[in-house]
């Protein structure tokens, strides 16, 4: 078996805004959006946008520059408690 091609898909707490930045700020096309919760924008490929209900736990660890691989494996317990 051969992979061909592969479509990245975000995670996003709110969709509408989502979609919003990505065409409106970006210039990308929305392809299709699936009622409030699932959309595709093309971005020369295509990306999926999926509505989440809560923000990914390691977000907080990146804005607070601790996302190399050694302080990850000090903050992996944290992270699986939040879960």
């Amino acid at each position: 078996m051969q992979i061909l091609s592969t479509i990245a898909r975000l995670r996003t707490t709110d969709l509408a805004s989502s979609i919003r930045f990505y065409t409106t700020k970006v210039g990308l096309t929305l392809e299709f959006q699936h009622e409030d919760f699932y959309a595709a924008v093309r971005a020369g490929q295509l990306f999926h946008l999926k509505l989440v209900d809560e923000k990914d736990p390691t977000i907080e660890f990146v804005q607070k520059g601790e996302h190399s691989t050694s302080t990850l494996k000090r903050t992996m317990p944290r992270l699986r408690q939040t879960r």
